[in-house]
């Protein structure tokens, strides 16, 4: 450890003559005015001088002075240490692996694959909560058709994936009762193996319309024939979203545009598809971004 020590001497060039005959190491001489010298020792050197009867004073160090002084002499020492500590905080800040937790190899695979393609992997940096979230709900909309749930979740550096793949129904379809429309629609095509089609092709039918009937008049005789089938139309959705802007209106952007689509796209059943989507309005006034889309939709009207 040096030690800082103020000397009164008569001569600097004296004083320095001294130190080099008693073999005294010294470091950062300064002279302060024509009697006092600043410099550094050691403990060794500074018994040295203490036997040489020359007068000086001890002085205490600030933090930033003994920093400054060990900065001096070990660069090398403190700038690797520093390397060190931003070389430790950039592993904290990337994804030390991805786990995928799920009954299929090939859906693990493939999700792996979409995973990196959105920056998630091992060695990347590490997403946010928010950005996560986002993610989930897109890949749940992605994989509709084959999974029921779809999760991401962040502990530590490591990103987890759990899924359920979604179960093949088994349709045994039985006769119904009279057919009503769920929407206000278009009728696109008509799939009806049992019931009197009261509808046709291009034809507009109302909510609550009856559109097929179970049972079917012949000259005052009613014959009970049971439905059974499906009708699909062409169904406009409209639905809007509002998300506050926390950071990024891309992020508030993106999130109501990805609910929307999920609202959509959730409860699609098998032949039904969305054919068309457009963004009415798109406003980021008062720190909120509300978001109006349209969606053209192929859905089953058939209720009953």
């Amino acid at each position: 450890m040096k030690n800082k020590i103020i000397i009164k001497y008569y001569s600097l060039d004296a004083f320095l003559k001294i130190l080099y005959e008693n073999n005294i190491e010294a470091e950062s001489i300064v002279l302060l005015d024509d009697f006092h010298i600043c410099l550094y020792v050691d403990d060794k050197d500074l018994k040295k001088i203490r036997k040489l009867n020359i007068k000086y004073k001890k002085e205490k160090e600030s933090y930033l002075q003994k920093f400054m002084h060990v900065f001096s002499k070990e660069k090398i020492l403190i700038f690797s240490l520093i390397i060190s500590i931003f070389y430790f905080i950039s592993l904290k800040r990337k994804i030390a692996n991805v786990y995928v937790y799920g009954p299929s190899s090939q859906i693990n695979e493939n999700i792996k694959k979409d995973l990196k393609n959105e920056g998630i992997c091992k060695d990347y940096p590490l997403k946010s909560i928010d950005e996560l979230t986002l993610i989930q709900k897109k890949y749940l909309i992605i994989y509709q058709d084959s999974l029921s749930t779809f999760s991401l979740s962040l502990k530590g550096n490591n990103v987890y994936v759990n899924y359920v793949v979604k179960p093949k129904p088994i349709v045994i379809e039985s006769l119904h009762g009279k057919m009503f429309s769920k929407y206000d629609a278009i009728i696109k095509n008509i799939k009806i193996s049992s019931g009197n089609v009261l509808v046709k092709v291009n034809q507009f039918v109302r909510k609550g319309e009856l559109i097929v009937d179970d049972v079917i008049m012949h000259k005052d005789n009613v014959t009970h024939l049971g439905t059974k089938g499906k009708i699909f139309g062409y169904v406009y959705f409209e639905i809007t979203k509002t998300s506050p802007i926390n950071n990024d209106v891309l992020d508030a952007f993106s999130s109501n545009l990805l609910d929307a689509r999920y609202e959509i796209l959730k409860d699609l059943e098998e032949e039904e598809e969305l054919l068309e989507e457009k963004i009415l309005i798109n406003d980021f006034s008062n720190n909120i971004n509300t978001l109006k889309m349209s969606f053209l939709v192929i859905k089953n009207l058939v209720s009953f």
